[in-house]
């Protein structure tokens, strides 16, 4: 007879209900999450320098092309081959309402010098040309063009017409023959040419504005008296336009 052979058990098999439970992968150590944060804090680190770096400069200059003169709050605006000085301040006529001025010379280095007070103006105004500046072409007649808007807009003058000093030229031209000295308390801004610039109120007619130009391309003179009648009146009560 013969005999069964005992089974033997594989010895490369294992009891499964045997195996025990899987165990938590290692959590990471203190040494090792110390070293990762410090290695983000440097990232973050180079990341601000090099913005800061970028951005610091940037309003710095911004800052440099914006300033208060005069009571008007200004920009520099630069183009490709010009420079503008936009000034912008409350006009006096109405509250709520800016006006926007433009020029061409920086207002804070302009020293055309100025004699008397900038703060009487009539609601009816002339503008008194020499014959010399009467034939001034190209920048002249667009400053006077924003004279004009200046007094309207932000001064409250109602009416501005064109007029000569010089008598012999009013009869060539029809031009009305208007001076500081022609009629008592007439309002009138007279341009001449002369060696030095200068604004100068009259001593006989408050009203009456003299302004001595170098040539036919200065625009400083119009300009200081334009900013120069905004710091002198901050307050409309102090404008007169009878």
């Amino acid at each position: 007879m013969v005999k069964k052979k005992k089974s033997k058990k594989s010895k490369g098999k294992e009891d499964l209900s045997s195996n025990k439970p899987i165990e938590n992968l290692e959590v990471p150590k203190k040494e090792i999450i110390k070293k990762e944060n410090k290695q983000l804090f440097w990232i973050l680190l180079i990341i601000l320098v090099f913005f800061a770096a970028f951005m610091v400069p940037y309003f710095y200059i911004d800052s440099k092309k914006t300033f208060d003169y005069g009571g008007i709050d200004w920009a520099i605006e630069d183009y490709e081959d010009l420079r503008i000085y936009h000034g912008r301040f409350p006009v006096f006529t109405e509250k709520n309402q800016s006006f926007n001025m433009f020029l061409r010379n920086d207002p804070r280095t302009n020293e055309v010098p100025i004699t008397g007070d900038l703060s009487n103006f009539k609601k009816v105004t002339y503008f008194s040309y020499s014959k010399e500046v009467n034939s001034c072409r190209g920048e002249f007649p667009r400053v006077i063009s924003d004279l004009s808007s200046f007094f309207k807009l932000a001064i409250g003058i109602k009416e501005i017409y064109s007029a000569t000093n010089n008598f012999t030229y009013s009869n060539e031209t029809n031009l009305p023959h208007i001076s500081c000295e022609t009629q008592e308390n007439i309002g009138a801004i007279i341009f001449n040419i002369g060696e030095e610039q200068g604004i100068k109120v009259s001593e006989q007619n408050p009203y009456c504005y003299t302004l001595t130009l170098k040539d036919c391309n200065d625009l400083a003179t119009v300009e200081k008296f334009m900013t120069s009648i905004v710091s002198y009146n901050s307050q409309l009560s102090q404008i007169d336009t009878p």
